[in-house]
């Protein structure tokens, strides 16, 4: 289009044009009239799974820490306890045991006696009160994760998206973003860049997009496409997006009567009907796909995004019916329990064959 109003064979467009300096300098724009930036749709990653209810109030790190300073105090109350191990074992005193006599108090299981070496009752105090904050923070996050849907770590940023292994997808049609994008001096951009394919019909973006790649394309108009597709309820958009732009009209270069749009543009955009008949637009497009059977989904114009995702998780938090908690839900703890059901029958025998070669020798 932009080339024949160059050559003359158009005297303009009203399609909205992104203003880039090369479109700038060979024709004459509109004021523009509303912003757009390209944005990555990425599916809707999958929730953590059930079982993993057990180690989801902790991180990697925490439960990392956790353990390796349980060693470490177990080491150092060791040291004071072993001249009078009688007062908190039932054997002799070892590290084991320190271990585990100390983690009982991350299982809220009282102590009914203390030793009475010199140390202990301090180190003991800090350790009740670390293991008070500990477990409480666990159970706080667990009844949180059993009770409440938790929502899968999305990509916010572009950096986070070319860390990754995502293939991106874009129609081919003469848009300036994939060269851009080929060519731009910014590690991530170009990053995104050789993960960036095109493709010659919009149904090969939709099939590569369910196949788990990520689909590249002017923000205003993804909405009507992933509508259109059905697919807008399992996508989401990165958050951070890809050159921002103004929008405006086409006209010839020297044309002179831009002025007069310019005015009429200006008068409307400056009064909010731009914004409202864009919006209505939208909403009359997801009620005639939906065709009165779907539930309409507002779509946020660019610039009411900041928040939108946030605002979505916690509607769809909100209208989560209340359900019993059942075996799928508590299923970590089955797994926790059968494996130290197996442990224990693992020991169980281990002593039993200790006995009998015992007795035998």
């Amino acid at each position: 289009m932009l080339g024949q109003v160059v050559r003359g064979e158009k005297d303009f467009v009203i399609n909205g044009m992104a203003l880039v300096r090369d479109r700038y300098l060979a024709t004459d724009f509109t004021i523009t009239y509303f912003s757009d930036s390209y944005s990555i749709t990425l599916q809707i990653p999958p929730p953590s799974p059930l079982w993993l209810s057990v180690v989801y109030p902790f991180g990697v790190w925490v439960w990392a820490s956790l353990g390796a300073c349980l060693v470490l105090l177990s080491l150092a109350f060791h040291a004071l306890v072993k001249p009078d191990p009688i007062r908190i074992y039932n054997t002799g005193a070892d590290v084991i045991s320190t271990l585990v006599w100390l983690s009982k108090t991350l299982l809220r299981q009282a102590s009914p006696s203390v030793p009475s070496a010199p140390g202990c009752r301090p180190f003991l105090a800090l350790w009740y009160l670390a293991a008070l904050v500990l477990s409480t923070s666990y159970m706080g996050n667990l009844i949180a994760f059993l009770t409440v849907p938790a929502q899968t770590k999305r990509i916010d940023t572009l950096q986070e998206l070319a860390r990754t292994n995502l293939r991106l997808h874009m129609l081919d049609y003469g848009n300036f973003v994939p060269g851009y994008l080929w060519s731009s001096k910014e590690p991530v951009l170009r990053q995104l860049g050789a993960k960036l394919s095109l493709l010659s019909d919009y149904n090969e973006v939709i099939a590569a997009f369910d196949r788990g790649a990520g689909v590249l394309e002017a923000s205003e108009y993804s909405h009507f496409l992933f509508i259109t597709r059905r697919r807008q309820k399992r996508s989401y958009r990165v958050e951070e997006k890809l050159y921002p732009n103004y929008v405006g009209w086409v006209f010839r270069k020297g044309s002179p009567y831009t002025y007069l749009f310019n005015r009429y543009l200006s008068w409307m955009s400056e009064s909010g009907l731009v914004g409202h008949w864009r919006r209505s637009v939208l909403d009359d497009f997801q009620r005639s796909v939906a065709g009165g059977d779907g539930e309409l989904t507002k779509a946020p114009l660019e610039g009411e995004a900041e928040g939108e995702r946030e605002k979505e998780e916690e509607e769809e938090v909100g209208r989560a019916s209340l359900q019993p908690l059942n075996l799928e839900h508590l299923q970590g703890a089955f797994i926790v329990l059968g494996l130290g059901n197996v442990l224990a029958l693992v020991v169980l025998v281990a002593e039993a064959l200790k006995a009998v070669v015992r007795v035998r020798g």
